[in-house]
């Protein structure tokens, strides 16, 4: 098992790290617009403690893969990638980090400003406020939260569609080298 990136294909360890944030960040998505539609009560509070704790999750992850990818940077796009191709995928993955920042962060400020208890990640460490109670920080992180839902759904369709793009019509191993087990084609085939 290889658990650095390589000039090929990512290693173990960014590979996980990227499926983990997919999952975390579908399971988010998922929970917090089921959530909002449930009546306050016991069952909304544990679906929100939840939520909370997974936002938490995402950020820690978030942060691990920039730190991994310091250390690690990504392969190369194939040489037979446009330009304006590459520019599109540097700025799509630049833009969903600073999303994947942004979201969670959000949802710690609007819950610190908000007379409620910040809350528990997933009963093991309580979530400190980032902030004292304030109406108007936590009505504007609120706006920005909800916006980044939609931000980080378009940034996410941009980037599979991207990913299926070079699998299905490049018919290079851009999705290959960040699928685990799969197998690369030559790297022949790629333009190298």
């Amino acid at each position: 098992m290889q658990w650095r990136n390589s000039a090929e294909k990512y290693g173990a360890v960014a590979k996980t790290l990227h499926w983990l944030i997919a999952l975390v960040i579908f399971g988010m998505i998922g929970l917090g617009l089921y959530m909002e539609d449930l009546p306050r009560g016991p069952q909304q509070y544990e679906f929100i403690q939840l939520h909370k704790s997974f936002g938490i999750t995402l950020l820690a992850l978030v942060v691990l893969r920039l730190l991994w990818r310091l250390g690690n940077p990504a392969p190369p796009l194939p040489l037979t990638t446009k330009g304006y191709e590459k520019f599109l995928a540097h700025l799509v993955h630049v833009l969903l980090y600073v999303a994947m920042i942004v979201f969670p962060v959000s949802g710690w400020i609007m819950i610190s400003a908000s007379d409620f208890p910040t809350g528990e990640v997933f009963g093991l460490f309580t979530i400190p406020d980032l902030i004292g109670t304030d109406r108007e920080i936590g009505d504007i992180a609120y706006k920005v939260h909800e916006t980044m839902l939609w931000v980080i759904a378009g940034l996410l369709a941009l980037h599979i569609l991207g990913a299926l793009k070079h699998h299905f019509i490049s018919k290079d191993d851009v999705l290959r080298r960040m699928s685990p087990g799969a197998k690369l084609r030559s790297a022949w085939s790629q333009g190298r």
